[in-house]
């Protein structure tokens, strides 16, 4: 999204890495999902038909027990008559003289109505535990849809953690600077430790003097130092920020200025902020040190350096 030179906000998006094999994990569980999800849907639709069937059988068992409660009381309280009869025509003192035909009779119809309402009471008992289980199933059908439920929130965690994965593809400005370099362009492919972009931080470049031994004295951190940056006539205002600690080969942008093999000591200097007038440095340029540094009566050779 961005070419060399541009300059970037922290946070900028400078490119897109994309990642086919996630993509298809991606494009795969969302395929897992929407099977999940339907059949998730389906159960809760046939759960819903038989718990709707399970409540119409429960109120029609319900319904049945009910009326089969009253039969049974009804016959019991027939029976109790049979056998109040009975118990009468067996007492002596009782005024009701029965015949004996009749009360053959009522002996038959007595043992005839105890069975009945045996059968009666047992109808009675199985129809109350039928009821019971009725809601119970109920409450077991709702559990059924939990796997498919958590199926369903498992695979939706999954395409979080994959979303949050190819997230990564998405390339972000660290800090606020320019791209000084793109190593990779649009359709190469990329290792995860290549780099893809260089980006110069705001405020980051340095000139770096190299110096020769026998003037290092001159040089300590703090100093400030008036540079020449052709081809501008001002000056950059510049204060040293580090020396180094050991001495290094002449870099060959600039080896021309000094003897073959010659060692010289880095020294970097900041452009120091607040410096409106100061010409700009920028990354590759050259800067000059025409002048006297620390002893103005002293005669100091003016020494070449490279900014980085």
């Amino acid at each position: 999204h961005v070419r060399e030179g541009d300059a970037v906000r922290q946070d900028q998006l400078l490119a897109t890495v994309v990642n086919p094999e996630l993509d298809r994990q991606v494009d795969a569980k969302r395929d897992e999902l929407r099977i999940a999800q339907a059949t998730l849907d389906a159960q809760v639709s046939e759960l819903r038909f038989q718990s709707q069937q399970r409540d119409d059988d429960q109120h029609r068992s319900l319904a049945e027990y009910y009326e089969l409660w009253g039969q049974l009381l009804q016959e019991q309280s027939t029976l109790d008559d049979i056998v109040a009869k009975l118990q009468r025509s067996d007492d002596p003192s009782g005024i009701e003289l029965v015949p004996k035909a009749k009360l053959q009779e009522l002996s038959f119809e007595e043992v005839g109505q105890r069975a009945k309402v045996e059968k009666l009471s047992e109808a009675v008992q199985k129809l109350k535990a039928l009821v019971g289980r009725s809601a119970a199933s109920t409450q077991e059908f709702h559990s059924l849809l939990k796997p498919f439920a958590l199926r369903v929130e498992s695979l939706q965690n999954e395409i979080v953690r994959l979303r949050d994965t190819v997230s990564l593809g998405a390339i972000r400005a660290p800090v606020n600077g320019r791209v000084i370099k793109v190593h990779r362009f649009t359709g190469e492919y990329s290792d995860p430790e290549f780099p893809i972009f260089e980006v110069l931080v705001d405020g980051s470049v340095e000139a770096v003097l190299y110096v020769a031994q026998k003037d290092t004295s001159q040089f300590f951190e703090g100093q400030l130092l008036h540079l020449e940056v052709p081809p501008a006539s001002a000056k950059a205002t510049c204060v040293v920020v580090r020396i180094a600690d050991r001495y290094e080969p002449v870099p060959k942008s600039i080896e021309i200025h000094y003897r073959r093999d010659e060692k010289l000591l880095p020294i970097y200097a900041r452009p120091l902020e607040g410096s409106k007038d100061s010409p700009a440095l920028r990354l590759g340029g050259e800067v000059r040190l025409p002048y006297v540094v620390g002893n103005p009566l002293t005669l100091f050779r003016g020494e070449e350096a490279g900014t980085r």
